[in-house]
């Protein structure tokens, strides 16, 4: 009995030991680096998005209003970002033909497949923001044209030959696909001074079934139950596509399946110190970039439906990231792969709308103004997008709301409005700021806003009775009013003209005041 046993033990060793070396043979083949050690963590609960502001992927329409106007009113900052817009068009012909098949390689190896597909996605983009800010349809042309030619020629992806990695597929998909999205959302969606680049019911459709295509045979294998789970930027990037192809469907469990892959991949690759392991792993200054980019991306089309859990979760662990992106350029990590002088990713943009840090600040400086990166991997262009759009700790400029982000109101008691889930109603009793205490603003015309938080809006029930947090679409009671009093607080007047109050957070709030004054005025982002 004791042979049997050592015997058994001596051949699980040896199996033991052969699956490592099997391993890191693997590993040296990868692309984009080995599975990262599983964290401990608690993962973040996303909110459920339940449905869908559009365009909502990158862009919501007043953020495309607002550098619209801005550009074309002389604005000198911003005209310098749209001429990286210009730039890429200029540069880059407009394709001729278009690949059934797309044949990827990892390590560096390419096609002109793999290479037309990355550029014509960032081309698509690109197209579509010259069309919202100049409202021309010969721009929405070509990007129907680059849309339409994929999405009906398109079969499959493959690999280059057999020293690929055979799931190269399922990275380019990843990659490509959001970029494809955001252009697509301007294109169905906005609008420039009333101007639709009337693009086809037919065409449409046909788009969506190459969405469904590279999502269900491609994107969807990097994780879950089949998937391989590498624990790296695939993930991310994997997740951060699902949660575009969702908006763009319309399809709430394709987005919050992508949302929640995020959530268990994030303390993985973001430590609770900042550390990002797949700098030292890859030993560049690129792949981890992948995945800040995509975790920015994701929770910037997650806060435009409302849903801030990402951009927060554990304790913005997002932002920490980016400290370790700031110490690694600056030189003051073990392994520093990165100089002041290499490439930033577009998400630095987006990440310093949001949160406003020094750090930040000082990264997304580096090469002001961004363009799109050189490997066209993620959609780029985001300083002409998103720099100076509010957020982080931008106050509202003037009397103007912050269309398009999203908000906290702090009451006089010192304690933060709740949209209370849509539950109950409305209160200001919260003494931190979670998923319910953060709302989107929304245009809602002829100066008014509406608030959404949770995929609700609020509704001052005409004063009739307490606020609420439970519309699933707006009306005239979901108006409000956007004022700002001398000291800088918010005051919110309802369509029956008085004013949302906090009752100061002994009953559930109202609005049924006359005049703003103490209870009825809010500080902003505090």
């Amino acid at each position: 009995m004791k042979k049997t046993n050592l015997s058994y033990w001596a051949c699980y060793a040896l199996l033991f030991t052969a699956a490592v070396i099997f391993t890191q043979c693997k590993k040296s083949l990868l692309p984009d680096g080995a599975p990262a050690k599983s964290g401990t963590e608690a993962v973040t609960a996303p909110r459920s998005v339940t449905s869908f502001v559009h365009p909502g992927v990158m862009n919501t329409a007043a953020n495309l209003d607002l550098i619209r106007n801005q550009v074309n009113g002389g604005d000198a900052a911003r005209n310098a970002s749209y001429q990286k817009v210009v730039d890429f068009i200029n540069n880059n012909p407009m394709p001729t033909q278009f690949y059934s098949t797309v044949y990827v390689g990892s390590n560096g190896h390419t096609s002109p497949s793999k290479s037309q597909i990355r550029k014509d996605a960032i081309l698509a983009y690109a197209l579509a923001l010259r069309f919202a800010k100049t409202g021309d349809t010969q721009w929405s042309d070509k990007c129907k044209f680059i849309l339409n030619g994929w999405a009906s020629t398109f079969q499959n992806y493959a690999p280059i030959d057999a020293s690929d990695n055979p799931h190269q597929s399922d990275l380019e998909a990843s990659w490509t696909t959001p970029s494809f999205v955001a252009a697509a959302e301007i294109i169905r969606y906005y609008q420039p001074n009333g101007v639709s680049a009337n693009w086809s019911q037919a065409d449409i459709n046909t788009f969506s079934n190459y969405l469904n295509n590279v999502k269900n045979n491609y994107i969807n294998h990097t994780f879950g139950s089949n998937g391989y789970n590498y624990n790296n930027n695939w993930n991310v990037s994997a997740g951060y596509a699902k949660m575009a192809v969702g908006v763009f469907l319309n399809s709430a469990s394709v987005f919050n399946d992508g949302e929640a892959q995020l959530n268990i991949t994030m303390p993985n690759m973001i430590h609770p110190d900042g550390t990002m392991p797949e700098e030292c792993d890859r030993t560049d200054c690129v792949h981890y970039q992948y995945s800040l980019t995509g975790f920015t991306y994701a929770a910037e089309v997650a806060a435009m439906q409302g849903d801030n859990s990402l951009y927060t979760a554990l304790s913005n662990r997002i932002s920490t990231g980016y400290d370790f992106m700031y110490r690694s350029f600056f030189q003051n990590i073990s392994c520093d792969y990165c100089t002041t002088g290499s490439a930033v990713y577009g998400g630095i943009e987006v990440a310093y709308h949001h949160y406003g840090t020094s750090n930040m600040g000082a990264l997304r400086d580096l090469h002001d103004p961004l363009g799109a990166p050189a490997d066209n991997t993620f959609l780029g262009f985001t300083t002409y997008t998103h720099y100076n759009l509010g957020g982080g700790t931008t106050p509202p400029p003037n009397n103007n709301p912050p269309i398009g982000t999203v908000i906290s109101l702090k009451g006089f008691n010192n304690k933060y409005i709740s949209g209370e889930s849509g539950t109950q109603a409305m209160t200001c009793t919260h003494t931190t700021a979670g998923d319910p205490e953060h709302f989107t603003l929304l245009d809602a015309g002829n100066g008014k806003v509406y608030l959404r938080s949770m995929g609700k809006y609020v509704s001052s029930e005409n004063g009739a009775q307490a606020i609420t947090c439970n519309r699933t679409t707006p009306s005239d009671w979901e108006k409000f009013t956007w004022g700002v009093t001398a000291d800088g607080k918010i005051t919110l007047q309802g369509n029956n003209g008085k004013y949302i109050s906090s009752e100061n957070g002994t009953q559930a709030m109202t609005c049924t005041r006359a005049t703003p004054q103490g209870w009825e005025s809010f500080g902003l982002n505090q």
